[in-house]
C-alpha cells in the first residue's frame, strides 16, 4: 500500500502524516515495506526490519508505534513493555503512546491503578480523536478490574466502554455477569452544586477537570477544598467518584467511610457507602475465625482420635486430593496437607436412616482440620481453622482435650482460610443427608445470621452491630449485600424476615418510572419491586434491565409473573423473550421443554427459523437421558428446518463424532432471536454455557441443571 499523506499518522499524534513531525513522511518507502510485511503475516521479518532501523533513528516514533503493535500482536509481553514505555518516554503527550502504556500495566504487569492513569492520560490529550488502542484498552481494564478484588472501580470503566463501543460491547459487558454484585452496578450518587458555598469556584474547576477527563488533576483540587472545608458533603461526594475513576482503592475506602458516618445523608446512602467500604477492606465480610496450630509428634494417634470423633468428618475420596493440596497452597507449604477434616456443628448421626429420615438438618461444617506431615525443617503440625461461631470455642477446646498434641506454635494464616459471610451461611450439611432445599437453606439463614461474627465487625456479632447507630449502618450494609448477591437463594420474603430480625425498615421496591434506576443503592430497586404491581409494559421494561444487569433473582420472578399473563402472551416478541428467559433461568425440565415446544411455534408463526429452539431442545433431552425423544426430536428439526445454521453446526458436530474425531465444542450461540437483549455470558444458565458432545460413556452424564452436562450421540 502506498502511504496516504493525508491519513492520520501512524504514531498517534493525531496530525495527518504530511503535517507530522515523526519523520514519517520522508521515511514512506520504509513504511510501505513494513505494512507489505504484516499484510503478508510475515511479522517476524516485519521487527527485525523495524529494529534495523531504530538502531539508525531509535527516537522515532512512529517506529516505536509500529514496534509496539505487532510486539502486541505476537504477545511478546517484555519488549511490548519496554517500548511502550520507550514510547512515553520520547513523547509523555502522545494519546497512543499513552493506551500502549495502560495495555502493557493492565494486560502484562496487572498493575491496573496505572493503568487506569495512562489511559485517562491518553483520553484527556486524544482530544475525541481516541486510538483504538484506548478502545480496546478501555474494555480491557473494565473486564479486569470485574474480575478480581478491585471490582468496585469497575462501573465507571465498563460505562466508558459501552459509550465507546455501543452494541458491539453490550454481549460482552461485565455488567450482566451475576457473580457481580449489584451494588457494584451503581453509578456514584451525583451530588448538587452549591453555587453559593466558598469553595464553589474550586469545585466548578474540579468538575470542568472530570469532565475534561483529568479525573488526577480534580481529585488535587477536591482535596484541596477538603482540607479547608473537611465535612462538605458535596466535595466528599464528588471525591469519591473521582477515585472510583481512578482506581484509588485505599483513597476509595477512606472516602466512602468518611461519607457513612456523615450527619447529612440518610441512612440508605451511608449504608451504601460502607458497603464499598467492606468490599474494599481485605476480608472484611469473611467470616472470624479461630485458627490455633500445634506440633504433633503423634500423628497417626491424632488421625485416629478424630476419626472416632462424631464432631469430626472427612472429605469424600473425590475431592480430598484437591482439597490436601488448596491446603498446602494457602498454608505457604512445599507439599500438599496430609489431610483436611472437617469440624461439625453437632456429631454425625449414629447411622444412615436416620441422617435421611431426621426433620432437622444434618451437622454442617465450621471449618477445618489441616494435618501436615514431618518435613526437612518443620516437625509435623496440625493446624485448626473454625469459625468463631456460637459454641464452636468449646467444641475446638473439648477436642483438643482428646488429642496428643505438643506445643502450640504461631500461625498468622486465619484469613486465608475464613469462609465467606455467604458460603458460611448457606453451606450444605454432609452426605448421608440430602442437600437441603433452599426454604431450610433460608431459614437457618434468619436464624444464625444474629450470631455471626465478621472480621471486618470486629469482634461484635450481628445482632450486637445492631445496638448501636454505626453499627446499624454496618449492619444495613451488610443486608444491602446480600440483596446484591445474585449467587446465593435468598428470596425477597427471606430478606424482609432478616431487616425484620434486627428491626430495620427495608426499603421500598423502585416505583414504576423509575424501574431502571441505578444511582446508588437504587439500583436494588430491581430486586425490591412488586411485579404484580406492575403493567404489563413497566413488567417487560423491569425484565429487560434485570436481564442487563444478571439479577437473577429479580428475573425469575418477573418471569413467573409475565408467564401468568395472557396480555404478555399477545405480542410474539415479548412473549418470546418472556419464554427465552424462563428457559435460561427457570431450571424445570419438563416446563423447559414445553417452553421450547412454544417457542418453536411462535417463530414459525413468525417467519422465522425454529432451529435454536430445536437445538435448545436437544440439549435438554439429552441432560434428561431421554434418548428416543432426542432423536425423534432431531429427525423432525431436519426435516422442517434442514438449512438452519445452528442446526446444521450441530449436525456437523455429530458427524465427526460419529467419523472418530472426538468431542467436539458446541455451537456457540442458540439465541432463538436477535431482538433479544444482549448480555455477558456469565449471564446464561449453566446448561446452556456448559452443554457440548461428548462420546457415550465417555463421561458420567451430569445432574439436570448441573454444569457438566453432556451431549450424548444417538444410538451408539
Amino acid at each position: 500500500m502506498s502511504l496516504d499523506l493525508y491519513q492520520s499518522c501512524v504514531c498517534g499524534s493525531g496530525k495527518k502524516v504530511k503535517f507530522c513531525s515523526c519523520g514519517l513522511k520522508s521515511s514512506s518507502t520504509e513504511f510501505e515495506r513494513i505494512i507489505r510485511l504484516v499484510n503478508a503475516d510475515q511479522n517476524i521479518a516485519a521487527l527485525d526490519r523495524i529494529n534495523s532501523l531504530l538502531k539508525k533513528t531509535p527516537n522515532s516514533a512512529w517506529l516505536l508505534a509500529l514496534k509496539a503493535r505487532i510486539q502486541f500482536l505476537l504477545s511478546e509481553s517484555d519488549g511490548f513493555v519496554q517500548t511502550a514505555e520507550r514510547f512515553v518516554q520520547l513523547k509523555p503527550t502522545n494519546p497512543l503512546a499513552l493506551a500502549l502504556l495502560s495495555l502493557a500495566n493492565c494486560m502484562v504487569r496487572g498493575k491496573l491503578q496505572e493503568a487506569a492513569r495512562a489511559l485517562l492520560d491518553s483520553l484527556a490529550e486524544a482530544n475525541g480523536l481516541i486510538p483504538q488502542e484506548a478502545i480496546y484498552a478501555i474494555a480491557t481494564l473494565s473486564g479486569s478490574l470485574s474480575a478480581g478484588k478491585l471490582a468496585p472501580h469497575f462501573l465507571p470503566w465498563e460505562s466508558l466502554a459501552l459509550q465507546s463501543m455501543g452494541r458491539e460491547r453490550v454481549e460482552d459487558s461485565p455488567i450482566g455477569d451475576p457473580f457481580i454484585n449489584l451494588l457494584l452496578k451503581s453509578d456514584s450518587p451525583v451530588p448538587q452544586s452549591v453555587p453559593t458555598a466558598p469553595w464553589s469556584v474550586r469545585y466548578e474547576e474540579a468538575e470542568n477537570l472530570v469532565k475534561a477527563l483529568r479525573h488526577s488533576q480534580a481529585e488535587a483540587k477536591l482535596r484541596s477544598i477538603l482540607r479547608d472545608h473537611p465535612h462538605e458533603l458535596v466535595p466528599l461526594m464528588r471525591l469519591f467518584e473521582v477515585q472510583r475513576m481512578l482506581v484509588e482503592s485505599e483513597g476509595l475506602r477512606q472516602t466512602a467511610h468518611q461519607l457513612s458516618v456523615h450527619p447529612e445523608l440518610p441512612d440508605e446512602l451511608k449504608a451504601y457507602y460502607r458497603a464499598f467500604e467492606l468490599l474494599l477492606t481485605p476480608n472484611a465480610l469473611k467470616v472470624n475465625s479461630i485458627v490455633r496450630a500445634f506440633q504433633c509428634p503423634d500423628m497417626e494417634s491424632v488421625k485416629e482420635r478424630l476419626a472416632a470423633s462424631p464432631y469430626v468428618a472427612s472429605f469424600v475420596p473425590e475431592v480430598a486430593e484437591r482439597i490436601r493440596q488448596r491446603f498446602g497452597d494457602i498454608f505457604q507449604e512445599e507439599v500438599a496437607a496430609t489431610f483436611v477434616h472437617m469440624l461439625l456443628d453437632r456429631p454425625l448421626p449414629s447411622d444412615q436412616e436416620e441422617a435421611v429420615a431426621g426433620e432437622e438438618p444434618g451437622p454442617r461444617p465450621l471449618g477445618y482440620i489441616v494435618g501436615f506431615g514431618k518435613q526437612v525443617d518443620q516437625p509435623a503440625r496440625l493446624i485448626f481453622s473454625i469459625a468463631d461461631f456460637r459454641h464452636a470455642r468449646e467444641l475446638l477446646d473439648q477436642l483438643l482435650e482428646q488429642l496428643p498434641l505438643g506445643e502450640e506454635i504461631a500461625s498468622t494464616l486465619a484469613t486465608d482460610v475464613a469462609l465467606s459471610l455467604t458460603a458460611f451461611l448457606f453451606r450444605q450439611p454432609l452426605p448421608p443427608v440430602e442437600e437441603l432445599p433452599p426454604e431450610t437453606l433460608r431459614r437457618l439463614a434468619v436464624d444464625e445470621l444474629p450470631d455471626v461474627r465478621l472480621l471486618g465487625t470486629g469482634e461484635r456479632t450481628m445482632a450486637q452491630l445492631a445496638s448501636d447507630a454505626d453499627g446499624r449502618v454496618s449492619l444495613q450494609a451488610i443486608l444491602m449485600l446480600l440483596e446484591g448477591e445474585q449467587q446465593v437463594d435468598v428470596d425477597s420474603a427471606t430478606l424482609d424476615q432478616l431487616y425484620q430480625r434486627f428491626e430495620l425498615q427495608r426499603p421500598t421496591g423502585a416505583q414504576a418510572n423509575k424501574i431502571d434506576a441505578h444511582e446508588g443503592p437504587l439500583v436494588l430497586g430491581i430486586e425490591r419491586c412488586l411485579p404484580a404491581d406492575l403493567d404489563d409494559q413497566t413488567l417487560m421494561n423491569a425484565l429487560t434491565y434485570a436481564l442487563s444487569l444478571g439479577a437473577i433473582r429479580a428475573i425469575k420472578r418477573l418471569v413467573a409473573e409475565a408467564l401468568d399473563r395472557e396480555s404478555i402472551g399477545q405480542e410474539p416478541q415479548q412473549r418470546l423473550l418472556v419464554l427465552q428467559s424462563a428457559v435460561d433461568f427457570v431450571h424445570d425440565s419438563e416446563k423447559t421443554l414445553d417452553y421450547l415446544r412454544e417457542m418453536r411455534e411462535i417463530l414459525k408463526s413468525m417467519g422465522k427459523s425454529p432451529g435454536p429452539a430445536y437445538v435448545y431442545s436437544l440439549r435438554r433431552l439429552v441432560q434428561l437421558g431421554r434418548v428416543e425423544d432426542f432423536q425423534q426430536l432431531l429427525g423432525e428439526a431436519l426435516n422442517e428446518c434442514p438449512d438452519d445454521p445452528a442446526l446444521m453446526s450441530l449436525v456437523r458436530d455429530l458427524m465427526e463424532m460419529n467419523a472418530g474425531t472426538g468431542a467436539m465444542a458446541a455451537p456457540a450461540s442458540t439465541d432463538v432471536d436477535a431482538s433479544r437483549p444482549q448480555q455477558s455470558n456469565a449471564s446464561v444458565s449453566p446448561e446452556r454455557e456448559a452443554s457440548r458432545l461428548v462420546i457415550p460413556g465417555a463421561e458420567p452424564k451430569g445432574e439436570e441443571g448441573g454444569s457438566n452436562s453432556g451431549l450424548w450421540l444417538p444410538g451408539q
